[in-house]
């Protein structure tokens, strides 16, 4: 996004709380939104439950909510981007990674947006530093790179939960 937006872009703004109250957001773009209003992204790797909350469905007693064919119970949940999606100056968008590397179409869409604004060319610092024979436009170096900090992230939280789980084995151990 820095290679389109420049300063534009804030990772994670520690001045969100004039768009943002309630939660701050992952990346966040002055003009890069719909009718150039405030872009506000939340980068997801999971679901898109806590920022795509369900109204309540069912009753309390309906037992819990079941996946497989929708019924139970579903509390109420407040978005988590409730102030800035009431505000008409903020276009708060979900960016939704899978693991496999599919990309949801907000996603689609962003990268597209950028690629129209730079023309699909890579600035002479990426073709020289960064881009290799199989990365010769700005869209490809970019799904490379997101394909790459997508799976480091992966590993890392794999990683993560084997070291956790080893632990509490270890603990139950003694």
């Amino acid at each position: 996004m820095r290679s389109v937006w420049g300063m534009l872009v804030e990772v994670e703004p520690r001045d969100h709380l004039g768009y943002s109250n309630d939660y701050r957001p992952d990346v966040s773009v002055a003009g890069a939104g719909r009718s150039r209003s405030r872009l506000v992204g939340d980068v997801k790797f999971k679901d898109s439950l806590s920022s795509n909350p369900e109204d309540q469905r069912g009753a309390v007693g309906d037992g819990d909510f079941r996946p497989s064919d929708g019924g139970g119970y579903v509390a109420y949940k407040k978005a988590d981007y409730a102030h800035a999606l009431s505000r008409s100056d903020t276009d708060v968008q979900m960016y939704l990674f899978e693991t496999f590397g599919g990309w949801c179409n907000a996603v689609k869409r962003l990268f597209y947006q950028m690629k129209d604004k730079v023309r699909n060319k890579l600035s002479k610092r990426q073709h020289e530093d960064e881009a290799s024979w199989s990365t010769r436009s700005w869209l490809s170096l970019q799904a490379q790179r997101m394909s790459v900090a997508l799976q480091l992230a992966a590993a890392e939280e794999i990683a993560t939960e084997l070291r956790l789980a080893a632990a509490s084995e270890d603990a139950a151990v003694a």
